[in-house]
Protein backbone atom coordinates (compact mmCIF):
# COMPACT_ATOMS: atom_id res chain seq x y z
CA UNK A 1 0.00 0.00 0.00
CA UNK A 2 1.15 3.26 -0.76
CA UNK A 3 0.37 5.89 1.89
CA UNK A 4 1.34 9.70 1.87
CA UNK A 5 1.76 11.06 5.51
CA UNK A 6 0.87 14.94 6.46
CA UNK A 7 2.56 16.59 9.35
CA UNK A 8 1.14 19.97 10.59
CA UNK A 9 1.21 20.12 13.79
CA UNK A 10 4.07 22.31 14.40
CA UNK A 11 6.02 24.83 12.20
CA UNK A 12 8.12 21.48 10.88
CA UNK A 13 5.58 20.63 8.48
CA UNK A 14 6.58 18.00 6.07
CA UNK A 15 5.09 15.11 4.18
CA UNK A 16 6.23 11.79 3.29
CA UNK A 17 5.33 8.70 0.91
CA UNK A 18 5.92 5.09 1.65
CA UNK A 19 4.84 1.76 -0.04
CA UNK A 20 4.97 -1.21 2.37
CA UNK A 21 8.00 -1.15 4.75
CA UNK A 22 10.02 1.40 2.05
CA UNK A 23 10.33 4.76 2.35
CA UNK A 24 9.59 6.92 -1.43
CA UNK A 25 10.29 10.08 -0.35
CA UNK A 26 9.44 12.72 2.26
CA UNK A 27 9.91 16.19 2.72
CA UNK A 28 10.24 18.55 5.63
CA UNK A 29 10.69 22.19 6.30
CA UNK A 30 11.13 24.14 9.31
CA UNK A 31 10.79 27.69 8.33
CA UNK A 32 8.15 30.58 9.54
CA UNK A 33 5.66 30.40 6.70
CA UNK A 34 2.24 28.83 7.51
CA UNK A 35 1.33 25.77 6.48
CA UNK A 36 -1.40 26.79 4.08
CA UNK A 37 1.44 28.22 2.02
CA UNK A 38 3.50 25.65 1.56
CA UNK A 39 1.59 22.19 2.31
CA UNK A 40 -0.13 21.67 -0.99
CA UNK A 41 3.01 22.30 -2.69
CA UNK A 42 5.02 20.01 -0.59
CA UNK A 43 2.64 17.19 -1.56
CA UNK A 44 2.41 18.30 -5.30
CA UNK A 45 6.61 18.22 -5.64
CA UNK A 46 6.56 14.90 -3.51
CA UNK A 47 4.67 13.51 -6.30
CA UNK A 48 6.60 14.65 -8.90
CA UNK A 49 9.64 13.88 -7.09
CA UNK A 50 8.54 10.04 -6.68
CA UNK A 51 6.73 9.75 -9.88
CA UNK A 52 3.65 9.31 -8.86
CA UNK A 53 0.11 10.91 -8.74
CA UNK A 54 -2.72 11.29 -6.44
CA UNK A 55 -4.59 8.46 -8.19
CA UNK A 56 -1.56 5.92 -7.16
CA UNK A 57 -1.84 5.86 -3.56
CA UNK A 58 -3.93 3.70 -1.18
CA UNK A 59 -4.61 5.57 1.95
CA UNK A 60 -3.53 8.90 3.76
CA UNK A 61 -2.25 9.71 7.11
CA UNK A 62 -2.25 12.96 8.71
CA UNK A 63 -1.25 14.18 12.55
CA UNK A 64 -4.16 15.09 14.68
CA UNK A 65 -2.74 16.64 17.35
CA UNK A 66 -1.85 17.88 19.78
CA UNK A 67 0.19 20.51 18.76
CA UNK A 68 -0.91 23.94 16.66
CA UNK A 69 -4.19 24.25 16.89
CA UNK A 70 -3.89 26.39 13.54
CA UNK A 71 -1.43 23.74 11.96
CA UNK A 72 -3.74 20.82 13.01
CA UNK A 73 -6.94 22.30 11.07
CA UNK A 74 -5.11 22.83 8.15
CA UNK A 75 -3.57 19.55 8.08
CA UNK A 76 -6.97 17.81 8.57
CA UNK A 77 -8.80 19.69 6.48
CA UNK A 78 -6.49 19.16 3.43
CA UNK A 79 -6.44 15.55 4.17
CA UNK A 80 -10.00 15.25 4.55
CA UNK A 81 -10.26 16.88 1.18
CA UNK A 82 -7.79 14.86 -0.66
CA UNK A 83 -9.94 11.28 0.87
CA UNK A 84 -12.92 12.73 -0.33
CA UNK A 85 -11.77 13.81 -3.39
CA UNK A 86 -9.41 10.48 -4.11
CA UNK A 87 -12.70 8.25 -2.19
CA UNK A 88 -9.94 6.59 -0.10
CA UNK A 89 -9.15 5.79 3.24
CA UNK A 90 -7.73 8.55 6.24
CA UNK A 91 -6.51 7.70 9.32
CA UNK A 92 -5.35 10.22 11.97
CA UNK A 93 -2.31 9.18 14.46
CA UNK A 94 -0.65 11.03 17.42
CA UNK A 95 1.53 13.54 17.22
CA UNK A 96 3.11 12.31 20.32
CA UNK A 97 3.39 8.89 19.01
CA UNK A 98 5.09 10.02 15.92
CA UNK A 99 7.72 11.29 17.74
CA UNK A 100 8.70 8.71 20.21
CA UNK A 101 8.60 6.04 17.42
CA UNK A 102 11.96 8.17 16.70
CA UNK A 103 13.29 5.70 19.44
CA UNK A 104 12.12 2.23 18.09
CA UNK A 105 14.88 -0.31 20.32
CA UNK A 106 15.12 2.89 23.22
CA UNK A 107 16.29 1.10 26.85
CA UNK A 108 14.57 3.74 28.70
CA UNK A 109 11.46 5.68 28.97
CA UNK A 110 10.48 7.73 26.43
CA UNK A 111 8.68 11.61 27.15
CA UNK A 112 7.94 13.73 24.10
CA UNK A 113 7.10 17.17 24.82
CA UNK A 114 5.85 20.14 22.71
CA UNK A 115 5.09 23.90 23.63
CA UNK A 116 1.65 24.34 24.39
CA UNK A 117 2.04 27.92 25.05
CA UNK A 118 -0.19 29.57 28.31
CA UNK A 119 3.15 27.83 30.27
CA UNK A 120 1.75 24.42 29.87
CA UNK A 121 3.50 21.96 27.36
CA UNK A 122 1.97 18.46 25.45
CA UNK A 123 3.20 15.58 26.78
CA UNK A 124 3.04 12.02 27.67
CA UNK A 125 5.35 9.29 28.38
CA UNK A 126 5.95 5.71 26.16
CA UNK A 127 7.78 2.93 26.79
CA UNK A 128 9.60 0.86 23.88
CA UNK A 129 9.84 -3.09 23.76
CA UNK A 130 12.58 -5.37 22.32
CA UNK A 131 12.03 -5.18 18.97
CA UNK A 132 8.17 -4.63 19.52
CA UNK A 133 6.19 -1.24 18.84
CA UNK A 134 6.84 1.83 21.06
CA UNK A 135 4.09 1.20 23.49
CA UNK A 136 1.85 4.63 25.11
CA UNK A 137 2.13 4.11 28.94
CA UNK A 138 0.48 7.67 29.58
CA UNK A 139 -1.88 9.25 27.32
CA UNK A 140 -1.52 12.71 26.10
CA UNK A 141 -1.73 15.51 28.15
CA UNK A 142 -1.71 19.63 29.07
CA UNK A 143 -0.11 20.11 31.80
CA UNK A 144 2.56 22.64 33.71
CA UNK A 145 5.63 21.04 32.78
CA UNK A 146 7.19 20.79 36.17
CA UNK A 147 3.51 18.88 37.14
CA UNK A 148 4.42 16.10 35.00
CA UNK A 149 8.05 16.01 35.95
CA UNK A 150 6.76 15.73 39.58
CA UNK A 151 4.54 12.26 38.56
CA UNK A 152 7.80 10.75 36.49
CA UNK A 153 9.61 6.84 37.95
CA UNK A 154 13.02 7.52 39.45
CA UNK A 155 14.98 6.23 36.35
CA UNK A 156 16.16 7.52 33.81
CA UNK A 157 13.77 9.28 31.05
CA UNK A 158 14.50 10.66 27.38
CA UNK A 159 13.22 13.82 26.60
CA UNK A 160 12.66 14.70 23.03
CA UNK A 161 10.72 17.16 21.02
CA UNK A 162 10.70 21.40 21.26
CA UNK A 163 10.18 21.16 24.69
CA UNK A 164 13.56 19.84 26.10
CA UNK A 165 15.15 22.80 23.53
CA UNK A 166 12.84 25.09 25.15
CA UNK A 167 12.81 23.75 29.02
CA UNK A 168 16.01 22.39 29.34
CA UNK A 169 17.41 23.68 32.27
CA UNK A 170 14.29 23.26 34.12
CA UNK A 171 14.28 19.27 33.39
CA UNK A 172 17.74 19.47 34.39
CA UNK A 173 16.96 21.36 37.34
CA UNK A 174 13.97 19.03 37.94
CA UNK A 175 15.89 15.45 36.79
CA UNK A 176 19.09 15.68 37.31
CA UNK A 177 21.25 12.41 35.92
CA UNK A 178 17.81 10.91 35.34
CA UNK A 179 17.02 13.33 32.23
CA UNK A 180 18.42 12.17 28.66
CA UNK A 181 18.60 14.64 26.06
CA UNK A 182 17.24 13.55 22.71
CA UNK A 183 19.46 14.37 19.84
CA UNK A 184 18.18 17.25 17.69
CA UNK A 185 18.00 14.98 14.53
CA UNK A 186 15.26 13.01 16.84
CA UNK A 187 13.29 16.47 18.29
CA UNK A 188 11.60 16.85 14.74
CA UNK A 189 8.51 14.58 13.80
CA UNK A 190 9.21 12.26 10.60
CA UNK A 191 6.91 12.24 8.45
CA UNK A 192 7.75 8.76 7.00
CA UNK A 193 6.95 7.61 10.64
CA UNK A 194 3.58 9.37 10.70
CA UNK A 195 2.84 7.60 7.17
CA UNK A 196 3.93 4.17 8.44
CA UNK A 197 2.06 4.62 12.00
CA UNK A 198 -0.81 5.63 9.40
CA UNK A 199 -0.04 2.46 7.00
CA UNK A 200 -0.33 0.14 10.58
CA UNK A 201 -3.83 1.26 11.17
CA UNK A 202 -5.45 1.32 7.86
CA UNK A 203 -4.19 -2.90 7.66
CA UNK A 204 -5.23 -3.23 11.61
CA UNK A 205 -8.57 -4.41 10.16
CA UNK A 206 -9.91 -1.58 12.46
CA UNK A 207 -13.57 0.68 11.08
CA UNK A 208 -11.83 3.92 9.88
CA UNK A 209 -14.99 6.90 9.74
CA UNK A 210 -13.95 9.92 8.12
CA UNK A 211 -16.41 11.86 9.75
CA UNK A 212 -15.31 11.16 13.20
CA UNK A 213 -11.83 11.94 12.40
CA UNK A 214 -11.08 15.15 14.23
CA UNK A 215 -7.64 17.07 15.26
CA UNK A 216 -6.86 16.29 19.13
CA UNK A 217 -6.45 19.32 20.96
CA UNK A 218 -6.81 18.21 23.97
CA UNK A 219 -7.83 21.69 25.59
CA UNK A 220 -9.78 24.33 24.56
CA UNK A 221 -9.09 26.61 22.54
CA UNK A 222 -9.20 30.72 22.79
CA UNK A 223 -12.72 30.88 21.41
CA UNK A 224 -13.99 28.12 23.02
CA UNK A 225 -13.05 29.30 26.11
CA UNK A 226 -13.98 33.65 25.98
CA UNK A 227 -17.09 33.10 23.67
CA UNK A 228 -20.39 32.69 26.03
CA UNK A 229 -23.32 30.63 24.99
CA UNK A 230 -26.09 32.86 23.73
CA UNK A 231 -28.26 33.52 27.33
CA UNK A 232 -31.66 31.72 26.65
CA UNK A 233 -34.85 34.56 26.66
CA UNK A 234 -37.69 31.51 27.16
CA UNK A 235 -38.45 31.60 24.06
Amino acid sequence: MKILGIDTATMAGSVAIVDGERLLGERLLNVPETHSKRLHLAIDLLLTETRLSLADLDGLAVTRGPGSFTGLRIGMAAAKGLALALGMPLVGVSTLDVLAANFFGCRHLVCPILDAKKKQVFTGLYQCQDNGPVIKVRPEVCITLESFLDTLPPQPVVFAGDGPSLYRQRILDHRGSLAIMAPPGLNYLSPAKTAFLGLDELTSGRNHDLDALTPLYIRASDAEIFVQPPVSTGY
